[in-house]
């Protein structure tokens, strides 16, 4: 995720420029961890012998390949 260009002129934008002037600094905290890539996957493991599916729940990845 990339956040998009700042518009200057913007309402919030005028008075976020007025909150920081001076001392005092940031009026909010900074964003130091960004947004997650990835999905949670949940994984349906399936028995070839009764059919039973299982599913396991919470992995998190980008691409998931079951040889």
């Amino acid at each position: 995720y990339k956040a998009g260009k700042r518009r200057a002129l913007a309402k919030g934008e005028r008075h976020h420029k007025r909150e920081k002037k001076g001392y005092g600094g940031q009026k909010y905290p900074l964003q130091r961890e960004f947004s997650k890539t990835t999905k949670k996957q949940t994984l349906k493991l399936k028995c070839k012998v009764c059919g039973y599916t299982r599913h396991k729940d919470g992995v998190r990845l980008r691409k998931l390949a079951i040889v």
